[in-house]
């Protein structure tokens, strides 16, 4: 059950010392994985 729901989850990165540039590169690179699922559904 366990590796059926990490196949399914997704982690962000997340702490107090996240600088604006490395939270707008996550942002952006989960932006980029979603549009890619949506357009291969």
């Amino acid at each position: 059950m366990c590796e059926d729901i990490a196949a399914r989850s997704l982690a962000l990165p997340f702490f107090p010392e996240l600088t604006e540039a490395q939270v707008t590169r996550v942002a952006e690179a989960l932006r980029h994985v979603l549009a890619a699922r949506a357009g291969a559904t």
